[in-house]
């Protein structure tokens, strides 16, 4: 999975080069993984409750949708495994669990959770401004984008550093299939 991030109007904005952050992950749902002493280890307490407070069946699709957001996270923010990921969380409206229409026998096209269905809690330290989203691609591989903007300007005024955080609209994301052929043709 390959993600482009077109960001045009931030050297107007007096935004620093790294203010934009970026990250993504696809994992394919694995039926062989022992998910339970994974969860205490990196996942928030709230996370943990919400996934066993689901019907068994959906635990390990809750697991890993949760993963490829975490995944997704600390990619964006350049920290990795040196963060912890067990120190920010994702929650689900009332603990749905995200089910794309059946997909066809056709070629794979991704579907995307609504954005008011998830909701993200930054790290203490975190003051970025971010979206994250995730989807499915087919039955077993599920994606996750999270995009922040943590608000660094070129000077030290904090309203300068607050207006242009504001300016900087992250839309929602365009994700299209494509050969690695068709995208180097670009």
């Amino acid at each position: 999975m390959i993600g482009v991030l077109p960001c045009a109007n931030l050297s107007s904005l007096n935004v620093v080069d790294n203010a934009v952050l970026f990250g993504l992950d696809i994992e394919r749902l694995r039926t062989n993984t022992n998910i339970k002493p994974i969860l205490n280890h990196y996942f928030s307490a709230n996370e943990v409750a919400d996934l066993i407070a689901l019907p068994e069946a959906l635990q390990r699709q809750r697991f890993f949708d949760l993963w490829t957001l975490k995944e997704a996270y600390i990619k964006a923010t350049g920290e990795g495994l040196a963060q912890s990921l067990s120190s920010f969380s994702f929650s689900f409206n009332n603990n749905h669990v995200f089910q794309a229409d059946c997909f066809s026998d056709m070629a794979p096209s991704p579907r995307l959770c609504r954005h008011d269905e998830i909701h993200f809690s930054a790290p203490v330290s975190d003051n970025g401004h971010w979206i994250c989203r995730f989807g499915r691609l087919t039955d077993t591989y599920r994606f996750s984008i999270c995009i922040g903007m943590n608000g660094l300007v070129k000077d030290n005024n904090e309203k300068s550093r607050d207006d242009a955080a504001k300016q900087v609209n992250i839309s929602e994301p365009i994700m299209r299939l494509t050969s690695l052929a068709q995208l180097v043709a670009v």
